[in-house]
This record gives C-alpha cells, structure tokens and sequence, in this order.
C-alpha cells in the first residue's frame, strides 16, 4: 500500500507542470459564474475541466517516456494503475469541496439565495460525471496511448447524450423520474452521496478493466 501512496505523490510531481493552467481555469470560471450570476456554470465548467486535467498526465507520460521508469521503480504495473485512479479520485475530491465553496461564495457575491436542491444536484451530477469520464477514458489511453486516443476524450459526453436518448425513447421519462424526484427531492444530501458512491464503482470497474488490459499487453 505505502508504494501506491508513493505513486501516487509521483504522479502529482508529474502534474504539477499544468497546475498552472487549472488555477487560471478555475479563477475563469468564478468570473463566468460572477457574470452570468449563475453559481452552477463555475461547477459545471470546473467539473469538466478537472476530468481533461485528470488525463493530461497520460500526455505528459507519453512526452517524456515515462514508461521507462517501470523498469527501474519497485512498483508493479496493477500498483501504478491504482495509484493513477487514487490520483484522479483525489483531483476529483478537492475540485468538488473547491467548487462547493465557489458556489456559496458566488451566491452570496451576486445576492442569490442559497438553493440546496440546485446545489446538491449539480454537485452530483458534476461528481458523477467525473468518474464516469475517468472510468471511461482511462482504459482507452492505456490501451492506446494518450496521443492516438485524445480524440476519444468527448467519448464520456457523448455516451451520456445517446444514453437519455435511447432511455428518453423507450420510456416515460417524466412518469418514471417522479417518484426518483420525490425521494430525493426530501432527501436532498442524499444525492450528492449517492452519485459519488456510484462514481467510486465506475472508478473501482475500470481500474480491474485497466489491470486486466496492462496484463494483456504484456503477454
């Protein structure tokens, strides 16, 4: 375990060169959610550029071969792909509590009242997406390396759209969201909770398909 976490500082060392692109990112988005006085597009925008910033470190590997460290590090393939899902599982954490406190302060900057229901909502969704995106795309660059998949990297987007598509075709979505509303509408933390309970599954899924796929190609 103590050579995970020791990746895991490793890939944080790696990332560090783009940190300055997501502090510009994320100071960008409190102005846009200043502006437009709409506290959810700082969530939103910031969401979706953490899981870009999350796979960037695939680009930054593949530039300076640091695939080669595998054969020099004392860590096992599965370790190093584990520690790469705790790193975006942590990037992932300190986005959301960075975006929970953005939303309070936008709201109070721009004299909105404080909504728990849009709050909590696009919290989850936002978290959701996150680790879907992650559990996605994940596998795709270590299959292929980060230069010949990155045009996969609107797959997740893409997948969720013909996902309500097909669900919004085959089935009363307005009648079978009502009672899925109800619940969590007096439930309203719960749906924060339950959206990352289901993304630590998306993550923990794909990190088995991604050891399964390291262990292929070396055969």
């Amino acid at each position: 375990m103590s050579r995970i976490f020791t990746a895991v500082r490793l890939n944080f060392y790696i990332a560090k060169s783009n940190l300055h692109i997501a502090a510009l990112t994320f100071a960008l988005s409190l102005v846009l959610g200043v502006l437009t006085k709409l506290p959810v597009v700082t969530v939103v925008y910031n969401m979706m550029f953490a899981t870009f910033m999350s796979g960037m470190i695939f680009s930054v590997e593949d530039k300076n071969n640091i695939q080669k460290l595998y054969g020099i590090l004392p860590l096992k393939r599965t370790e190093w792909t584990y520690a790469r899902y705790l790193y975006a599982l942590i990037i992932g954490l300190a986005n959301l509590a960075l975006v929970s406190i953005a939303f309070l302060a936008i709201s109070n900057i721009v004299g909105l009242p404080f909504d728990s229901l849009t709050c909590f909502t696009f919290l989850g969704l936002s978290i959701f997406y996150y680790c879907f995106s992650v559990s996605v795309i994940f596998p795709i660059y270590i299959r292929f390396s980060f230069s010949k998949a990155y045009i996969l990297t609107m797959l997740p987007i893409a997948l969720i759209g013909v996902g309500m598509m097909f669900i919004a075709r085959k089935t009363d979505l307005s009648g079978s969201l009502s009672g899925f509303i109800e619940f969590f509408f007096a439930r309203q933390s719960r749906i924060l909770v339950c959206a990352f309970c289901v993304g630590i599954a998306l993550l923990t899924v794909s990190a088995l398909l991604a050891c399964a796929i390291y262990k292929k190609k070396e055969l």
